[in-house]
């Protein structure tokens, strides 16, 4: 197997080697992942309960917290960050002039002016910038509240209610995968694709085959039509060159 590496000694150009010519210390660096978190006001625990969440992961991806920093700030560090960084975007409500915003207005501000595969937590950032990923689903976890809520005004006890962890969903943008070279075949099963543009072919295709199929059999009937004509004129030739010979005689 070949990797990419930076060749030692020089300007840093990359050079590409067999793996087994690495030194045996040489250990390739972990991927970035950039966590932008505004915390709502309301809570103090909310980024204490996303660094449990994520603290599975430090393993695999060296994590950078942008926490509570002004959107300005946090467009700053995310231009700063190494090439091959990726965001995971899970709340922001603040504009360039520190004004507070819907989080999703925030993320347009920020994909903007980033260039960085982004991943998100909420299925409302679909369609602002974010790749997708398991997202929270509103119409699932909305449709389990509305169970829970009607059981109670039946008189079921609050207590029997067992505590659910959120519904995720794996949805993604179509046009983000297309932008950042992600095939549906490298999704989760049964994702759900969204804002998929299709082509000319793709929206016509059964209409395009079928005006083609009709097309072919006219031609062929059409054909077959001549071909008879053809056919008995040819039968009867001998029969009207007889006639006009007699006539002549």
């Amino acid at each position: 197997m070949f990797h990419i590496r930076p060749k030692p000694g020089s300007s840093g150009k990359p050079i590409i080697e067999p793996r087994s010519s690495w030194r045996s210390d040489y250990t390739p660096p972990r991927p970035t992942c950039s966590v932008v978190l505004d915390p709502p006001p309301e809570t103090s625990i909310f980024s204490t309960e996303l660094q449990e969440e994520l603290r599975a992961i430090e393993g695999k991806a060296a994590l950078h917290y942008l926490v509570d920093l002004p959107t300005q700030d946090v467009i700053a560090k995310l231009n700063a960050a190494p090439p091959t960084s990726i965001l995971l975007y899970v709340r922001q409500a603040r504009d360039l002039a520190g004004h507070r915003v819907a989080s999703t207005d925030a993320l347009k501000l920020i994909a903007d002016d980033v260039n960085m595969p982004t991943y998100g937590a909420y299925d409302a950032y679909l369609g602002a910038g974010i790749i997708g990923g398991y997202v929270f689903s509103s119409p699932a976890n909305g449709a389990r509240v509305g169970d829970m809520a009607l059981r109670v005004a039946n008189g079921a006890n609050i207590e029997n209610i067992p505590i659910e962890r959120a519904l995720t969903v794996p949805q993604f943008d179509w046009r983000q995968l297309q932008r950042w070279h992600i095939r549906d075949s490298q999704l989760p099963a049964g994702s759900v694709v969204l804002f998929r543009q299709f082509t000319f072919w793709d929206q016509y295709k059964r209409y395009i085959v079928a005006a083609a199929s009709l097309f072919a059999i006219q031609l062929a009937l059409t054909g077959d039509c001549s071909f008879s004509g053809l056919a008995a004129a040819g039968r009867n030739m001998p029969g009207k060159r007889a006639k006009n010979d007699t006539g002549r005689s």
